[in-house]
């Protein structure tokens, strides 16, 4: 999109977002977000780096799962 310039381009992008938009209510059409974080490895990695990032500033950090697994016996 770069070769279109500024305005051309702000266009093009509302022109899928409506495009998409009209889909989703015209055809009820299940919309799912895909992006970074449905990787597990990415997922980890940011949250390691987000936890790093608050150790640099001075935080103490704790990391604790929010499932914790089940002990078996």
């Amino acid at each position: 999109m770069p070769r279109l310039g500024y305005a051309s381009a702000i266009w093009a992008i509302a022109h899928k977002l409506g495009r998409v938009v009209w889909k989703i209510l015209h055809d009820s059409v299940s919309y799912i977000e895909r992006g970074e974080e449905s990787n597990p490895t990415l997922k980890r990695r940011r949250a390691t780096r987000m936890v790093h990032a608050l150790r640099k500033m001075g935080y103490t950090v704790e990391i604790s799962s929010l499932h914790p697994q089940p002990v078996q016996e």
